[in-house]
């Protein structure tokens, strides 16, 4: 849709949204509020990030014979 926005442009000659607009506007919306209740979650947590890639990593990950070539 960016591209098409980028080449036809937002709005028609007559100066009316084109009919992708409004769609468009809609994604963006749900977008951020999937941002934000994604924040809320991770909030609620309350773990260390860099904790929990260590915890993730050596779970998942081995080194044998302490050469990870």
């Amino acid at each position: 849709m960016d591209a098409y926005a980028a080449e036809h442009g937002w709005l028609t000659p007559s100066g009316q949204p084109r009919g992708f607009a409004k769609f468009y506007v809609s994604l963006l919306n749900s977008e951020r509020l999937a941002l934000r209740a994604l924040e809320g979650h991770l909030r609620e947590r309350q773990r260390d990030p860099s904790r929990e890639l260590t915890d993730y990593l050596e779970a998942n990950y081995t080194v044998v014979n302490g050469d990870d070539d």
